[in-house]
């Protein structure tokens, strides 16, 4: 069967999508709080929370959608290098990762569904990698 979830690694998928979807969160964080730094540095005092809610409305959505894409590259990677079957468990990765982005999105917009798909195929070119670091060895 194509899709046979009891053959999944579920002890490697599960933590490798929360860590994807937290570290992509997290840098994204880690970005608007790097920016909020500068202003303050040029400012020489507080930072003008205006200018950084600016920001972080501005980048947080593409930057989160990037990071997560990349850090699914990452997670499917480390999840596919020591399976049987290692492209259908990026691909899950890749899946899971996906929803657990769309969660925090609601109402659905198309922009969404576009980062849904680019999360799915980051979590297939983890898997590539994944089989292609294998053959090398």
């Amino acid at each position: 069967m194509l899709l046979d979830l009891a053959e999944l690694r579920w002890r490697r998928i599960l933590p490798a999508v929360v860590v994807a979807f937290l570290g992509s969160m997290l840098a994204t964080v880690l970005i608007v709080t790097a920016y909020a730094f500068v202003l303050g540095v040029q400012a020489r005092g507080a930072p003008d929370p205006a200018k950084i809610s600016a920001f972080a409305s501005r980048v947080a959505p593409t930057s989160g959608s990037v990071l997560l894409a990349l850090f699914t590259v990452a997670a499917s990677l480390w999840v596919a290098r020591r399976v049987t079957d290692p492209i259908r468990h990026g691909i899950v990765v890749g899946v899971l990762a996906a929803i657990v982005g769309l969660l925090p999105a609601w109402p659905l917009e198309v922009w969404d569904l576009v980062v849904s798909a680019a999360v799915v195929v980051a979590g297939w070119i983890g898997a590539l990698l994944a089989v292609r670091a294998t053959k090398l060895i």
